[in-house]
């Protein structure tokens, strides 16, 4: 079990992708973001019932890996090489609401994808 300071840090190093075509494979996922510094450490894609979308949980080695994550799927998604909705697993226990369009940079914390509801 976790104590509240390793549970911090891990929520920190991962994101979690909504949204994504039911047709997409940890491979696939795995390749868009290895391209980040520190590389992943555990990828973990769930798919729907609806044969629509999959969502995937993406923790990464370092803090730093998970923040460029971010910014690389914002860019992929603005000349259509990545189709998702980006959030930080802490955005997503927070419950800010999910946005296809990444929110305007008021601080790091809502630069994933997610808003403050």
């Amino acid at each position: 079990m976790l104590n509240d300071k390793e549970g911090e840090k891990l929520l920190k190093r991962t994101i979690v992708v909504f949204e994504l075509p039911f047709v997409a494979e940890e491979k696939q996922i795995r390749e868009f973001f290895e391209k980040v510094s520190g590389g992943i450490s555990s990828i973990d894609v769930i798919k729907a019932n609806a044969l629509v979308f999959s969502s995937a949980v993406i923790q990464f080695n370092k803090e730093k890996g998970a923040e460029k994550a971010i910014e690389l799927a914002r860019h992929g998604v603005a000349v259509g090489q990545f189709d998702g909705i980006v959030c930080t697993a802490q955005d997503v226990i927070e419950g800010k609401k999910l946005s296809r369009t990444a929110p305007k940079e008021e601080g790091k914390a809502n630069a994933g994808g997610c808003k403050n509801q």
